[in-house]
Order: structure tokens, then sequence, then C-alpha cells
């Protein structure tokens, strides 16, 4: 599966240890310091709280540079928390509005993409329990 050059690098990395990160471990002011890698660990680390409000609001500094850095990134991590936890849709558009108030057409871009989301996974449950298509349009 790999070319020639290729081959020795996989076989490193498909046969030597790796490291295993316990993220219950690190305190949260530690990752903090962990640059990039510290939105990917805090939003691992907490991606089921019930309410990531409170957690954007507590770690709004390193957000705002994962923004400015790179909008992408900060809206896929967004994203994810979304999908994986508990945090409602509207109150994290709201909180994206007031705290980046430069790019609000990238918010209600991202804030159309799970409303359109919400309706296809609607139509998919309403389909699978076989709800009358023409009466599944009206609605």
């Amino acid at each position: 599966m790999f070319d020639e050059e290729q081959q020795e690098l996989a076989k490193k990395i498909i046969t030597d240890d790796f490291k295993l990160v316990n993220l219950n471990d690190i305190t949260d002011d530690e990752s903090i310091w962990h640059n990039w890698a510290s939105l990917l660990e805090l939003s691992l680390k907490w991606a089921k709280a019930r309410d990531i409000i409170l957690l954007l609001e507590r770690f709004n500094p390193l957000l705002m540079v994962a923004y400015q850095d790179n909008p992408k990134v900060f809206f896929a991590t967004l994203n994810y928390l979304v999908d994986v936890g508990e945090t409602d849709k509207d109150k994290l558009v709201e909180w994206s509005k007031q705290n980046l108030t430069d790019d609000e057409g990238a918010i209600m871009t991202v804030a159309e993409q799970w409303r359109e989301e919400g309706v296809k996974k609607t139509a998919l449950k309403m389909l699978k329990k076989k709800i009358d298509i023409d009466i599944s349009v009206k609605l």
C-alpha cells in the first residue's frame, strides 16, 4: 500500500510505541500552554459537558487566538462540540455573534449549516417511521 520511500516510515508508525495521553490528568491551566494542541485537548476533554458556553467564556482568549489564526479550524471545533455535546446551537450562535463581531457572515453560515442538518435529520426520521411523503413535505 505504500511507496518504497514510505514503507519504512509506515512500518515505524504501525509498529513503534506511541504516547497515550490521559486528558483528565492534565489540568485545563496546564493544557492552555500546549499551543494549538490545547484547543483540541480541551475540546476532547469537555465535549460532553452539558453546556459548553461556560467553558467558552473561560477559554475565550485561547479561542480568539485560534479564531484569528484559522477561522476554519475554530468553526470545525464548534461543529465538533455541537455534534458530541448537548450545547444549544442557538446559544452557541449568540455567543459567537457577541465574541466574533468581525465575521458575522461566517457565523451565520455555520448556523445555516446546523439548521440544514436538523431539517435533514428530521426528514430521515420521518421517512424511517414511514410517514407519508406528501405529509412530510407539507410539514
